[in-house]
């Protein structure tokens, strides 16, 4: 049955009415999660627990019903939960015993902190541009690039290192979008780490 143009304008008041209906639950949402961040902080108890997110979306996934995929409503709530991020590169200091040279990134749910000496990771997905073009970009926006990897699927998807520590919300970032313009699908923060002693630092005596 065709939709007439007084349909329409229902089913778009209609939307509207959803959407500030989802923003203000989300806003309450919000709330509720630092009230249980803060919480489990004074309680001493881990801010992400695998076991509970499960259970959060089990129960969301019994109850779904209507033509959003099932995998669709999963990924939103492991975002909402908070996706793992980098927290840390290791080791931080000396290796020990250690029989490999080879360093090694934890990955977490924990928030990137500022140390005073930091890199920061994105991941952005766009058309296909060289890893060299991409450090250029950066630093037309004022961005020092210390790492980038292209892997190429159909759509190129890039993770980026730079200097600092620089939250998704920097006006640097702003100015990359742009200097992408169209090109550029998603950028997405993936955490970072506080840069490890150097081995000079290491050798000094006291």
């Amino acid at each position: 049955m065709p939709v007439t143009p007084s349909d329409l304008k229902g089913l778009r008041r209609r939307l509207d009415e959803t959407d500030d209906k989802l923003q203000d639950l989300l806003i309450d949402r919000a709330q509720i999660v630092s009230l249980v961040a803060a919480s489990k902080k004074d309680g001493n108890r881990p801010a992400y627990q695998p076991a509970r997110e499960a259970e959060i979306i089990r129960r969301l996934v019994g109850r779904h019903r209507g033509a959003l995929p099932v995998a669709t409503l999963v990924r939103m709530w492991h975002r909402t939960a908070g996706a793992p991020r980098v927290v840390a590169r290791l080791p931080f200091g000396a290796r020990g015993n250690a029989r490999t040279d080879s360093d090694a990134l934890a990955i977490g749910c924990g928030r990137q902190e500022e140390s005073g000496l930091d890199r920061t990771f994105f991941g952005a997905e766009c058309s296909a541009i060289s890893p060299p073009r991409i450090s250029e970009l950066l630093a037309t926006a004022g961005l020092v690039c210390t790492f980038v990897a292209c892997s190429d699927h159909g759509k190129a998807v890039y993770l980026i290192e730079v200097e600092g520590f620089v939250p998704i919300s920097d006006g640097r970032l702003d100015a990359f979008r742009s200097e992408l313009g169209a090109a550029l699908g998603r950028l997405l923060p993936l955490g970072g780490y506080a840069v490890p002693l150097s081995s000079s630092a290491l050798a000094l005596k006291g």
